[in-house]
């Protein structure tokens, strides 16, 4: 559990448009980890005051970015208070995601893979071989028909994939599909690299550390 817990509002002056214009940013500490997010909200760098974290002022937009500020705050306060109350640690960075998953729709898994593999596509011949390219395309398509035999369903969310999921991925390659235990593995790791993805662009709080 955390023994300090500060929010930080500041401006990244170093990327500030050519109108003198910074986006807002959110900056969460705990015992010395560090994890920080965009509000999606621009101000003029000579409206800010970088001591209170808000915009100087009190015109319309004034208000609205500090009574934003102020609901980021609640929200971001609320959520950490109530890990707290259930004894649970939270990470910055996994704080952060929780505040961001509010009324989001989830990342789908055949969604995300579909898109990879449309990439690999596009890049067959340059970057990967026939041969990778097809072992994934063969991927999904256990992948696929895995959720609508077996599990009965089209797609699952990225944040439902466990270890439970993976158990029986496993269990039907090698029953249903007759795959070898090296087989099942090498479709398992395809597998793996997917969910990398959704843990590098956050639509996963941790990275799953029973993939590796």
């Amino acid at each position: 559990m955390a023994n300090t817990f500060s929010l930080l509002f500041y401006l990244k002056r170093s990327k500030a448009d050519i109108n003198g214009e910074a986006n807002i940013y959110l900056r969460i500490t705990m015992d010395g980890q560090r994890a920080e997010m965009s509000l999606h909200r621009k101000v003029m760098m000579n409206r800010w005051d970088q001591h209170i974290g808000k915009m100087i002022g009190r015109n319309t937009m004034a208000r609205e970015i500090n009574e934003y500020i102020d609901l980021v705050t609640y929200k971001i306060n609320k959520l950490y208070q109530n890990y707290i109350d259930q004894g649970k640690y939270i990470s910055p960075r996994e704080l952060i995601k929780a505040y961001r998953s509010f009324n989001v729709k989830p990342k789908m898994l055949l969604e995300i893979f579909r898109n990879h593999n449309k990439k690999m596509e596009e890049l067959m011949g340059k970057q990967y071989s026939e041969g990778t390219v097809k072992r994934y395309r063969t991927t999904l398509n256990h992948l696929e028909q895995h959720l609508k035999e077996d599990l009965l369903i089209e797609d699952i969310a990225v944040t439902e994939v466990d270890l439970q999921f993976l158990n029986r991925f496993d269990y039907f390659l090698k029953s249903i599909r007759g795959c070898n235990h090296n087989s099942s593995m090498k479709y398992l790791n395809n597998l793996k690299k997917i969910m990398r993805i959704a843990y590098v662009n956050e639509w996963i709080l941790k990275d799953l550390d029973f993939l590796y």
